[in-house]
């Protein structure tokens, strides 16, 4: 298993009962180790990967006038009977809570904000647009401050760094338009 590399292939683990993976590879035995973004690929297993072609935002809390959008880190559903890229949802009272959120994909430009727009038309917001903008800018920021600390570090890891980072934020310029769901 050691031997095994990640890409973005639909050829995945089998985790039940152990560990195995399974079929025909004409060269190097690649699979999928998550359906994730770069950043948790670099989380998990310290390395950058250009086949990512979502980000996903990271974890905040953002106070707004109409309530808190609390956004986390959860898993990315690979169930066929699920929207794609919608995440769990819990309406309290003014607070949104979502188990992730997607900001772009290279794929699908428009699905990012269609889903966060339901998500907010769901809960009775008027403000998804705005909110969508504020949510994108303060993960922008947050990587290019994360560029700027990078610069002090190692070289091999500073490298890295900038590179996790530029392949975060080229996936997240990947949230044009929107379309209606």
């Amino acid at each position: 298993m050691e031997l095994v590399n990640h890409s973005h292939t639909p050829v995945s683990f089998d985790k039940e009962d152990g560990i195995r993976v399974s079929g025909v590879f004409e060269d190097e035995i690649l699979v999928r180790y998550c359906f994730t973004d770069a950043l948790d690929i670099f989380s998990n297993w310290g390395f950058a990967s250009e086949s990512q072609p979502f980000a996903l935002s990271l974890e905040l809390t953002l106070q707004t006038e109409a309530g808190e959008i609390v956004i986390g880190r959860g898993d990315v559903s690979t169930d066929p009977k699920r929207r794609p890229f919608y995440p769990d949802v819990k309406i309290e009272g003014r607070r949104i809570t979502l188990s992730y959120m997607m900001l772009g994909h290279k794929n699908f430009p428009k699905l990012a904000k269609a889903n966060f727009y339901r998500i907010m038309r769901n809960a009775g917001r008027s403000d998804a647009e705005e909110m969508f903008d504020r949510i994108k800018q303060i993960n922008i920021s947050q990587f290019l401050k994360l560029i700027a600390v990078s610069e002090h570090a190692a070289p091999q890891t500073g490298r890295l760094i900038r590179d996790v980072a530029r392949i975060q934020l080229d996936a997240m310029s990947h949230a044009v338009g929107t379309r209606e769901l």
